[in-house]
């Protein structure tokens, strides 16, 4: 570009530019002409855009800035141009208007670029004039261009890995200096080093119609950060099956295979999955740890309060400690934090994994094998005759893992483990609803910690929340007692990737087993019981947890309002203000179980109503006075041959009726009132049988008999149904919905027994 330019003319004139020599001439060297005289020192690029905004009277945009980003329909485009139009004319179309294609020009005096978009557009084209940085950035957004991985003279750095076939462990390494390699092994080689450096935890290769995206999870959101053409598809799964150990000519059927990238001192596994799709095979690969050697509770972001009783909990013997939280919560992480912390040479520790994601020196570890019946229930049976300290169990996920891990519990193991529930507490209901002896339980439980990970607010371009903002956040900083002085929301630069955050942050929330609460363990007290106990002695639940996060700036409201809840801080603030009694004085949630004489045959029809019915009712009980048989000892064994059996019926004497029946033959008795009650007692109490009325207020018997069989944690459940008189036809529908039996409320004492006893012997361990 020369002095006759149309822009050097304009910034001459303006005086932007002074005299320059005759045979001056702008080597752009990649850049436009704005940039490449910057470079030089001639002018500003900000100077220079104001003032051909002004003078031209074009306006100016800023690409990046929030209100703008919202409005661009660049993906609109994408049929008309490509990435290397656009990089050519340093131009990008951005959305359409009233008086045509919007489009973004760094050089808004380049005429042959604006004849060439608005041929490719077959549209007029409304100018705007934007920094040639931001452009690029939109550009390389929406037009990632793989074409330079492929040029041989591409002028960019070139990076000497050494892929790894099969994973870590392997001696068959392939040495890949991205110069002197097969373009699609540098193009394969340039998308695992940039997942890496991108610290992304999985890279998802996924095959369109016409093209195949390349995706990253970064802080564990979906980021597009390349579009390969669709005919290199086929080459690039071929690649990385070869390098992943893994069947290149099967396409039909999922596979799964491992693999390894040392990059200078450093080795990274890779866990690899293949599956067919309409479109052709989709691989994943699942970016593996390599640095927990050198993780803390700290580092993780334990608040200090928790760390301390997390490792007073992993200092004890004979105690069971639980991680929970959902897939991708940082669970793993947290256990080999733990295993790291208390690896001092002088313990047996032994881990039980599937599969196992980093190898500890001095650590025995496990692998699941479900080929040769290597699973948690064999593993750990074994392991117990190994003479362990420590036992670490990947995850419980069935009644046999529960009960080794207890019985290795109470031999003296400290043993760690995780569970899938939404919080802490209802982890102790979980593992009761799975069949544990709530005496066991609360005597070997130490603690449970819940987690999430959320994303931290990049410190780069964070910005304060507007008055708008405020007003959204409003209920909820009431709710929780936030003031808006240090809150901050995201907005994206290139540090993040215009993504406003950068980096993950734990949130815990932690329920310390104490004395008081292993009683209420013991004694199978309700949830809330447990939760109140807790807090009396610091317990804060994960919302808590996220608001403190929110509240210090650290992350943003649209980050954690899926963990806010403004009903559960209500109802937490009510029952603070309420009243309570020690809890030694209060009175059990649970139903009392009693031990009444056994009741005389006789029908037991109420002649008012045709309904079952006790006859005179019993005089109530005030509650203050309800006496309970005394509790077991905290380690006493209960009863095993009892069968608890639920009674849904909304007719209160004809309830009290059924309890003396039931307990009479030693059966152990829980009551609702409705179908609604009635499923939620099923969660916390785990029956073995229910007797459930037909005909109820809220949720009918009917309703209630089609929720538990289409559940398949409660489709085992048997149920019998109590129906009105000789009602066969209601019947027959009951026995097809899944009951197990009907009874009409009609039948005498013996008759109804006689129906269970036949069940419990039928379908009741």
């Amino acid at each position: 570009m020369d002095k006759e330019s149309p822009l050097i003319r304009f910034f001459l004139k303006a005086g932007i530019l002074q005299s320059l020599p005759d045979d001056f001439t702008l080597e752009l060297e990649g850049h436009g002409p704005i940039v490449a005289l910057q470079r030089m020192g001639l002018l500003r690029e900000s100077e220079a855009i104001r003032i051909l905004s002004e003078r031209l009277g074009i306006e100016h945009v800023d690409l990046i800035s929030e209100d703008e980003a919202k409005t661009l329909r660049v993906d609109d485009f994408k049929d008309k141009v490509d990435g290397a139009f656009c990089r050519q004319y340093l131009v990008c179309p951005l959305k359409r208007t009233n008086k045509g294609v919007m489009t973004a020009f760094a050089n808004p005096l380049d005429h042959e670029a604006l004849k060439a978009v608005e041929f490719a557009l077959s549209s007029p084209v409304s100018m705007v004039i934007a920094e040639e940085s931001k452009i690029l950035r939109i550009i390389n957004k929406y037009f990632p261009d793989v074409q330079d991985i492929f040029e041989e003279d591409n002028p960019g750095d070139y990076i000497d890995i050494e892929v790894i076939k099969g994973g870590r462990g392997t001696e068959d390494e392939e040495t890949s200096e991205t110069k002197n390699v097969a373009p699609i092994v540098r193009l394969v080689n340039e998308i695992l080093v940039d997942a890496i450096k991108a610290e992304a935890s999985d890279i998802h290769i996924e095959p369109a119609r016409t093209v195949v995206d390349i995706r990253f999870r970064i802080d564990g959101v979906m980021q597009k950060v390349l579009e390969v053409p669709k005919k290199l598809h086929s080459y690039l799964v071929a690649r990385i099956k070869v390098l992943a150990a893994m069947d290149v000519s099967e396409k039909r059927r999922p596979q799964d295979g491992r693999l390894g990238v040392r990059m200078g001192d450093h080795t990274i596994d890779m866990r690899v999955s293949s599956i067919p799709t309409s479109n052709g095979e989709k691989i994943v690969l699942r970016i593996m740890r390599s640095d927990y050697e050198g993780v803390t509770f700290k580092t993780l972001g334990f608040p200090p309060h928790i760390e301390e009783a997390f490792g007073r909990a992993l200092e004890s013997h004979s105690k069971l400690v639980l991680v929970t939280g959902p897939t991708g919560s940082g669970k793993t992480t947290t256990l080999y934090t733990a295993i790291n912390s208390i690896k001092d040479g002088k313990k047996n520790i032994t881990t039980v994994e599937d599969p196992i994601e980093y190898k500890f020196e001095g650590i025995n570890q496990i692998q699941l094998n479900k080929a040769i019946d290597v699973t948690f229930g064999s593993a750990l049976r074994s392991i117990l005759r190994q003479d362990p300290d420590v036992i670490m169990i990947g995850e419980i996920r069935d009644t046999e893992t529960l009960n080794i891990a207890l019985q290795a519990a109470l031999t003296g193991h400290l043993v760690l483990s995780t569970l899938h529930t939404n919080d802490a507490p209802n982890a102790v209901t979980r593992i009761l609803n799975m069949g544990a002896d709530p005496f066991i339980v609360g005597s070997t439980l130490a603690g449970v910690l819940a987690q999430r990970l959320v994303r931290k607010i990049c410190s780069h371009c964070s910005v304060p929340p507007t008055e708008k903002d405020i007003m959204i956040y409003r209920k909820y900083m009431d709710a929780y007692g936030i003031e808006p002085d240090n809150l901050r929301k995201a907005f994206g630069c290139d540090y993040c990737f215009q993504t406003g955050y950068k980096g993950r942050l734990g949130v815990y929330s932690y329920l310390e087993i104490t004395e008081e609460i292993a009683h209420l363990i013991s004694t199978q007290a309700s949830i809330e019981d447990i939760i109140l106990a807790a807090r009396r002695t610091g317990y804060d639940s994960l919302d808590t947890a996220v608001a403190d996060l929110w509240r210090h700036g650290v992350t943003t409201f649209e980050e954690v309002k899926g963990y806010l809840s403004l009903e559960a801080k209500s109802r937490y603030k009510a029952k603070q203000s309420s009243p309570t009694p020690p809890p030694q004085a209060r009175p059990p949630q649970q139903p009392i179980v009693q031990t009444p004489p056994k009741p005389q045959v006789a029908p037991l029809r109420s002649h008012q109503n045709n309904r079952i019915s006790a006859g005179p009712p019993r005089p109530p009980v005030p509650p203050q006075v309800k006496v309970r048989p005394p509790s077991p000892p905290r380690f006493a064994k209960k009863d095993t041959k009892r069968t608890k059996i639920l009674v849904v019926e909304d007719d209160i004497q004809a309830r009290g009726m059924l309890r003396s029946l039931l307990e009479g033959e030693s059966y152990e008795v829980v009551e609702a009132s409705n179908g609604e009650e009635g499923l939620n007692l099923v969660r916390s109490h785990a029956p073995q049988l229910i007797l459930c009325d037909l005909e109820m207020p809220v949720m009918d018997g009917r309703a209630f008999l089609q929720k538990m069989k289409s559940d398949a944690k409660t489709m085992g459940i048997p149920i019998i149904m109590m129906t009105r008189g000789d009602d066969k036809e209601s019947g027959k529908t009951l026995l097809k919905l899944g009951a197990q039996d009907c009874v009409s409320k009609d039948s005498a004492p013996n008759g109804i027994l006689q129906k269970i006893r036949r069940v419990v012997n039928c379908f009741v361990d």
